[in-house]
């Protein structure tokens, strides 16, 4: 006796999707029932299907999976075992290095909307900062080549920055790509031209980003005036949260204005 694949879904729990996806894989072969063009399977066919279910549940992969049905020796199923195990506690340590960056990323988005509008004392993070301006016609790509080393991990440590002297005429917003100075950005990009940013004393505040940068510095620059706070003139601004609005690319931004010490 043949079911369909209809009703094998019903004993199983699962869909008619998984079944189909097995098939495709080669996994399971069905039979076609040549009045009807349906394919049907047999009670081998569903214990197999189990057997797959119960390896994918303890995480096997398929390549694995397939050289188990194909007539791997029993002795070397062991091996099997071993391998998975090797791989899921490779999966374990990269799943709790991401949520530790989550909380992290928690904590940082929780203190930027809580600062947005708000001022206070704080030192800027030191950074490091491609040594040369990132015009509004160059592609961004072609800006970073051969003066940064960037690998797929470190895009958390990259910012769209920005520098502005107000001691300076005409006033000039500088346009950079700046990097969170860890030891391990630092190492990799010892052989390219950046700059260091060293960490300053400076008032701080969160803001939405705007074309019209005097319109985003203003509220600061009014606030130490209003606190007598003495500024150098220098203003620097780092990306942190984006968001999206119509598809368009928003983000948040830190201020920082350096103080001047006596």
């Amino acid at each position: 006796m043949r079911l369909t694949v209809g009703e094998i879904t019903e004993v199983l729990g699962i869909t008619n999707e998984t079944i189909r996806y097995y098939v495709r894989e080669g996994l399971i072969k069905p039979e076609k029932n040549p009045e009807n063009n349906y394919w049907e399977y047999s009670s081998e066919d569903v214990l197999l299907i189990s057997d797959v279910l119960f390896y994918r549940y303890l995480g096997i992969s398929l390549n694995n999976i397939k050289r188990i049905v194909d007539g791997m020796p029993l002795s070397d199923i062991g091996g099997v075992i071993d391998e998975t195990e090797k791989e899921v506690r490779q999966k374990i340590a990269g799943y709790t290095t991401c949520l530790e960056n989550l909380k992290k990323w928690k904590s940082l988005y929780e203190e930027e909307l809580d600062g947005i509008g708000k001022f206070k004392m704080t030192y800027m993070p030191a950074s490091l900062r491609i040594g040369r301006e990132l015009s509004s016609e160059e592609h961004i790509a072609h800006y970073m080549k051969d003066r940064i080393q960037i690998e797929k991990e470190d895009w958390s440590f990259v910012s769209l920055s920005f520098f502005l002297d107000l001691n300076i005429e005409p006033k000039v917003v500088y346009k950079y790509i700046s990097l969170n100075k860890t030891a391990k950005i630092f190492q990799k990009n010892l052989a390219h031209e950046l700059v260091e940013e060293p960490s300053e004393y400076c008032l701080s505040t969160k803001v939405h980003f705007s074309d019209n940068i005097q319109e985003m510095i203003s509220p600061m620059l009014e606030y130490a005036k209003e606190n007598g706070i003495a500024l150098s003139g220098k203003i620097y601004g780092r990306e942190r949260t984006n968001y999206y609005v119509n598809r368009e690319r928003k983000c948040l931004y830190a201020l920082y204005a350096p103080v001047l010490r006596e």
